[in-house]
């Protein structure tokens, strides 16, 4: 029998010449020895070669594991390494008898008879992690059968599904908020748009039927010059820096989004060119800067049918249509000379134009990829491009091409028709009016006219001979002509703004280099009707 003990052993069966000189204690063959009555010896199992009787040493006062003693000797159970065996006998434990698999508080499981003379000696730790331990945490465990899995790689998928399942729970939970935001954002939007017109038809008069309010007489007629002045006023609504280092050049209004672009350069070294800055006209607060072009921006226009869209054209000779709600690029055309300026096409709103530094005009189709639709030549840069819708009681629409040497319409359907406007250059600036159907052409001072000139023209279709099959050509009646400063250097754009009190007699808005002021005329009258200095926004209020 094997016998092992952790102390100096008297016993008779041991003879001197079994210990070594370092003060070893042997493990030898003491089949025949029994358990003495102070525990010293511990009954083990026949070695597997009972003519070698040593089978190892143990340093006195050392924890040893019998599982070092059994390596050494090559006594090891075939099921040993699944975990079926007492890891003190390398026997098999049972459900039921003296060696029923049993645990310490620690979790380790032997053999009941085997853990209990383990724990009957002076070291009473758990063989094999050393925690205290003693005969009272002994726990038996009743099982029919123990077979342990190996579970890691699934209890650490489980975990990071739980992770994952967290993770989506809280995004669904974030998505869900900003769902009731944006809901909310857009009821307010809807309810100050309301508010919005609303307000513009309490001081325009639209629609409905004047009042005393807006000063007008009978169902929505036009009051008299004497009681416009006395129930209007222009005053300043606000200053709005957009680019403290200037630059800016052409700005875009887009009433549907409630907000206002204007072209700049951009203002971070890292990332040089040009693009819009977006502004909220409902608070008038700048907004993001997008990135559009790597050169000036010469024009913008937003589309008259989507309305997020916005056309750019610039002297790098692209023009790119953007969604401005997504900051997204939507499509880029590729042009043969510098753009300056652009036009969306009112009765085909799939269709723009582009006016080149050439003098040529192009057209393209966003339906029909980057190729251009058609070409239309010239001899100098176009510097402003309208498209006037067919309307009013003659038909007269087409496109208007303002360059520096000439003003035409161009009739686009049909045969290619060219119908000059009776005006002098150089111009500098073209704009119509929808609702009026007023053209305004602005020209800058020249030999043939000292002042700067703001003509504002009414389209008409003169008759023509009887039996002609072509329909006659268009004629531009003046209205009336403004005059301006006495020098102009920039390509500065007028404009032609409603009346807040006049719906069919427009204001024509210009700048004056000479006094370094913006003048407004009224079109009914003739006469200037204010100058204000350089302002950022502005709006009209009734007097109160």
């Amino acid at each position: 029998m094997l016998t092992y003990t952790s102390e100096h052993v008297d016993s008779p069966e041991v003879s001197m010449g079994d210990m070594s000189d370092d003060g070893d204690v042997a493990i030898v063959d003491l089949s025949s020895s029994e358990e003495t009555d102070d525990g010293s010896l511990i009954d083990a199992y026949p070695p597997s070669d009972p003519s070698s009787p040593v089978l190892g040493t143990v340093r006195p006062g050392r924890q040893a594991s019998v599982d070092g003693f059994l390596a050494g000797a090559d006594v090891r159970s075939p099921g040993s390494e699944d975990g079926q065996c007492c890891t003190i006998c390398f026997e098999s434990w049972s459900n039921s008898g003296e060696h029923r698999i049993a645990s310490l508080r620690c979790g380790h499981l032997f053999g009941k008879s085997c853990i209990e003379r383990w724990l009957r000696g002076r070291e009473q730790r758990c063989p094999q992690c050393n925690a205290k331990a003693c005969r009272r945490d002994v726990r038996v465990i009743f099982a029919k059968s123990l077979r342990v899995l190996d579970t890691t790689d699934r209890d650490r998928a489980m975990e990071e599904l739980d992770r994952e399942r967290e993770a989506r729970r809280r995004l669904e939970l974030d998505y869900a908020v900003v769902q009731v935001k944006c809901q909310m954002k857009e009821n307010q939007i809807e309810k100050l748009q309301a508010e919005l017109r609303a307000l513009r038809d309490r001081v325009g008069g639209g629609g409905g039927g004047g009042g005393p309010e807006n000063g007008a007489e009978g169902g929505g007629g036009s009051p008299r010059p004497g009681e416009a002045e006395a129930t209007a006023k222009l005053s300043l609504h606000c200053n709005l820096e957009v680019s403290r280092p200037g630059g800016c050049r052409v700005l875009e209004h887009n009433a549907w989004l409630g907000m206002l672009v204007a072209s700049q350069p951009s203002q971070n070294s890292l990332f040089p060119g040009h693009g819009v800055r977006k502004i909220n006209t409902l608070d008038m607060r700048p907004l993001q800067f997008v990135s559009l072009h790597q050169k000036q921006i010469r024009d913008v226009r937003f589309s008259p049918e989507q309305r997020d869209l916005l056309l750019s054209v610039s002297l790098d000779r692209r023009a790119k249509i953007t969604n401005v709600c997504g900051n997204t690029l939507v499509q880029t055309y590729e042009c043969a000379a510098p753009v300056w300026s652009c036009a969306w096409d009112r009765d085909a709103p799939h269709t723009f134009y582009a006016g080149l530094q050439s003098g040529a005009v192009v057209a393209f189709d966003t339906r029909a990829g980057c190729e251009p639709l058609m070409q239309l030549e010239g001899g100098s840069p176009v510097v402003a491009l309208r498209h006037v819708p067919r309307g009013g009681q003659d038909g007269a629409g087409g496109l208007l091409a303002c360059r520096l040497a000439d003003c035409a319409l161009q009739e686009v359907t049909g045969r290619l028709r060219a119908h000059p406007l009776p005006l002098h250059g150089p111009f500098v600036s073209a704009d119509f009016d929808e609702r009026t159907r007023h053209v305004l052409v602005s020209s800058r001072p020249s030999s043939r006219q000292p002042h700067a000139q703001h003509a504002v023209c009414r389209l008409r279709r003169a008759p023509g001979p009887p039996g002609e099959p072509d329909a006659p050509p268009l004629a531009a009646e003046v209205v009336q002509v403004f005059r301006g400063g006495t020098s102009q250097r920039v390509l500065s754009r007028s404009a032609l703004v409603p009346h807040p009190l006049r719906p069919d007699a427009p204001l024509v808005c210009a700048s004056q280099e000479t006094a370094q002021v913006t003048q407004l005329w009224d079109l009914a009258s003739g006469e200037c009707c204010r100058h204000t200095g350089r302002l950022r926004a502005r709006c009209w209020t009734p007097a109160r």
